[in-house]
């Protein structure tokens, strides 16, 4: 139960009137770009690690794929928020979105391309090692043959007497 002398004691200060209806969706329209701003550097970061770890084979392909759609969401996300504040126009939105656009069919026509060349190692993978292997073991039995040759010219060592 509440008593008067503690509501009075109890300090008001940092309390503010509520904002009328247009600030606070301005504000809140200001958080949302700030947050996606900030989303931007780290999120791109990361994308460039994971391609690295692609590249090194730490990473698979659904990695990639998963960095960029995140940052590619970040810089649609942030356009999205700049538009509504009014700090872009609409032209310049339409034509952030258009390069985005443009930047995920590349990445797709690139994933697919990639995919497919990585079904088609896959497939001749095994017919290229049979074949790799049957030419190593013609020139492996060559080899031997050499050195079969070469250490019967020289004089196999007498049995002469051991050194302990």
């Amino acid at each position: 139960m509440t008593t008067a002398s503690s509501v009075a004691d109890f300090d008001f200060t940092g309390f503010q009137p509520p904002q009328p209806p247009e600030i606070a969706l301005s504000n809140l329209r200001a958080v949302r770009l700030h947050r996606g701003v900030g989303q931007i550097g780290p999120k791109a970061d990361q994308f460039e690690q994971t391609v690295s770890a692609f590249g090194t084979g730490e990473a698979g392909m659904k990695k990639v794929v998963e960095s960029f759609a995140g940052v590619l969401k970040s810089f649609h996300d942030t356009a999205r928020a700049a538009s509504r504040q009014g700090l872009i126009s609409t032209q310049t939105r339409e034509a952030v979105d258009d390069v985005l656009g443009s930047l995920a069919e590349e990445f797709e026509a690139s994933f697919r391309q990639v995919h497919s060349n990585l079904r088609r190692v896959n497939e001749m993978a095994p017919q290229m090692a049979r074949d790799f292997f049957a030419e190593a073991s013609v020139k492996m039995e060559r080899l031997k043959t050499f050195w079969d040759n070469a250490a019967s010219n020289v004089e196999k060592p007498s049995a002469g007497p051991r050194m302990n």
